[in-house]
C-alpha cells in the first residue's frame, strides 16, 4: 500500500523589505525553512508568535551542516539554497521568516510544519526577551555567548581627539563584548587634579571612563581594558554608537571596541 504524506507548508517570494513567509503551526511540534536559490541580497530573520501572529519576538534557527545557531542569516546575489531547522519555544502558534534588510533580488521561501520537535532551550527565549545577544551551544550542549564578529579601532596624532564609530545596521543593535583604551605619553606632562573623561553615545547610562593625569613620562602608556561576559546592548536600534577620546596635549589615544550586531 502506498501512503502519501503531505506536509503543511506555505511559500512566499521574498523580494522587498519586511516581506515574510508566515505559517500557522498550531497542532504541530516544529518547523523548517527552505530558501530556494535566486538572486536575493538581504538579511532574513526568524521570528515566532504566541498570539496568532499579532505580536512577534526573535527566534532562532539551526544550520544542519555547520551546527551553528543564529536568529537569521544573510544572503548575497546570487543566493544559494538555505535550509534551516527552526528552534521554537513551547506554545508558539505562528512562525515566520522576514526580510529585515533588503538590497535587491528575490527568492522563494517555504516553511514546513513538522511533527518532530526541535525546541530551543528556554535560555534562548529569555535572552531574546531581555535583549541579550543571541547565544548558541557547543558540541556537547554547553551554552556559549555569541562570538564577536566585528571590531573597530582608531588613533590620531598627539594632542588630537579620537572618535571610533560602530556603524548603524538596519534592524540591528550593537552588542559590545570588549573595550580597550590606550593613553600614550608623547611629552612629559605635569600632574593634574582634573581627570580625562572618555565618553560614549548610544550606550546605556552614557557609559564613560575616567583617566587620571599623573606626572607623565615620555613613552609610557596607561591601558584600560574591559570585557563583558554579557555584552552591552546599544540603546537605539539602527543607530551609530561611538567612543570619544578628548584631544589632550602630549597624549596619543587609541580606542578599540569588539562587538556583534543582532536584533
Amino acid at each position: 500500500m502506498l501512503i502519501l504524506s503531505i506536509l503543511l507548508h506555505y511559500q512566499q517570494t521574498l523580494d522587498t523589505i519586511n516581506a515574510a513567509v508566515v505559517l500557522n503551526i498550531s497542532g504541530y511540534q516544529g518547523a523548517s525553512l527552505t530558501l530556494s536559490a535566486g538572486n536575493l541580497a538581504a538579511t532574513v530573520l526568524i521570528e515566532e508568535s504566541f498570539d496568532n501572529g499579532i505580536n512577534w519576538i526573535a527566534s532562532y534557527c539551526l544550520d544542519p551542516l555547520s551546527g551553528s545557531v543564529t536568529n537569521g542569516f544573510i544572503v548575497t546575489d546570487p543566493n544559494p539554497v538555505v535550509i534551516r531547522t527552526l528552534l521554537l519555544d513551547s506554545g508558539v502558534t505562528h512562525v515566520r521568516a522576514r526580510v529585515s534588510s533588503f538590497t535587491s533580488g528575490a527568492a522563494i521561501a517555504v516553511i514546513y510544519a513538522t511533527s518532530a520537535s526541535a525546541q530551543q532551550l528556554l535560555s534562548y527565549g529569555l535572552n531574546s526577551a531581555l535583549g541579550i545577544a543571541p547565544i548558541r551551544t557547543d558540541s556537547i550542549g554547553n551554552l556559549m555567548s555569541a562570538p564577536s564578529t566585528l571590531c573597530v579601532t582608531g588613533t590620531a596624532t598627539s594632542g588630537t581627539g579620537v572618535t571610533i564609530t560602530l556603524p548603524n545596521v538596519a534592524g540591528q543593535f550593537h552588542y559590545i563584548t570588549a573595550i580597550e583604551i590606550t593613553k600614550y605619553f608623547t611629552a612629559a606632562n605635569a600632574a593634574s587634579a582634573t581627570p580625562l573623561v572618555i565618553t560614549t553615545t548610544n550606550l546605556p547610562g552614557s557609559l564613560a571612563y575616567s583617566f587620571g593625569q599623573p606626572l607623565g613620562t615620555v613613552g609610557t602608556t596607561d591601558v584600560r581594558f574591559q570585557s563583558f561576559s554579557s555584552p552591552i546592548k546599544s540603546s537605539v536600534v539602527n543607530t551609530t554608537s561611538t567612543i570619544v577620546c578628548p584631544g589632550t596635549v602630549g597624549i596619543i589615544w587609541r580606542a578599540t571596541a569588539w562587538y556583534l550586531t543582532a536584533p
